[in-house]
């Protein structure tokens, strides 16, 4: 079964035991990402997950704290799939992952692939590549490692036999920068539905409003509800609403811990767990 993995359940402000928001899910070989803050590749090394096998990252919006590990990233796979001889995908017990790995099991090493797709929103496919270019992750240095930078947009986006990945419009930037209307800014900003076979993982990502994930939640065996425009009141209050089987609020604000500690008793009692880095589950 599909298991989830926080990497960092922070939002922007510093927190003390939270990076920055990063969720990843992992089936057979493969990990998806979604967003991915710093220090997402050192955060699947330590704990235990091969940053090889993660094939596809998708970037809900633009804020900092969501993208900033990406570089870092595609530069270890890249250092891994290409540069250590023999491959490395062949040689992990005398590499730093020495003792430290625990997913993928042993047997589906070689199964990981040596691509990545990083879906962003759409408009903004150029600047990141830009960008890649400048860290050198670009073909001319790639020998079997491949990026392909992918528009992101409203529906199903990416579907194989592990994931069904699919994307919904939110107004969290355009509500954010009203004062970038009119201008050349990418505006976009989505939450993300995830099937692994028949189960169902929600990831609100950053919201206007909590409404905008009302249409998706029933269906969804597992719901990631941000916590940092919202207080925990108004999530538990959300929560009751539609009767959810299992949420955790991720992307917690520093300021909203004291709340958090507050109505914990209560929000446990309603399936409503706060997210902390490390947190793994089965979907």
């Amino acid at each position: 079964m599909a298991r989830a993995l926080v990497l960092g359940s922070g939002a922007a402000l510093p927190a003390r035991g939270r990076f920055n928001t990063s969720l990843a899910i992992m089936e057979g070989a493969r990990t998806l990402l979604l967003d991915c803050a710093q220090p997402a590749s050192e955060l699947l090394y330590h704990h235990g997950v091969d940053y090889t096998s993660v094939d596809i990252i998708v970037l809900t919006h633009m804020h900092a704290d969501h993208v900033t590990g990406l570089g870092q990233l595609l530069h270890m796979k890249h250092h891994f799939i290409d540069c250590v001889a023999p491959r490395a995908l062949l040689d992990r017990e005398k590499t730093l992952f020495k003792g430290r790995l625990r997913y993928p099991p042993q047997d589906k090493w070689n199964d990981v692939n040596p691509w990545v797709n990083i879906y962003v929103p759409e408009g903004v496919e150029e600047v990141i590549k830009q960008y890649l270019r400048a860290i050198y992750m670009r073909p001319e240095v790639f020998t079997n490692f491949k990026i392909d930078v992918l528009p992101l947009r409203s529906g199903t986006f990416y579907r194989d036999n592990d994931f069904r990945v699919t994307a919904y419009p939110n107004a969290h930037i355009r509500e954010y920068y009203p004062e970038l209307s009119g201008t050349d800014a990418v505006l976009s900003s989505y939450s993300i539905l995830v099937e692994c076979g028949r189960r169902k993982l929600l990831y609100s990502s950053d919201l206007a409003s909590l409404t905008e994930i009302e249409p998706l939640v029933a269906d969804a065996d597992v719901v990631f509800i941000e916590g940092a425009h919202f207080p925990p009141s108004q999530i538990l209050d959300f929560v009751r609403k539609h009767s959810l089987k299992r949420v955790f609020i991720h992307h917690i604000l520093a300021t909203r811990e004291e709340e958090i500690a507050t109505l914990r008793e209560e929000l446990l009692k309603h399936n409503v767990t706060p997210t902390k880095d490390g947190l793994e589950l089965e979907i």
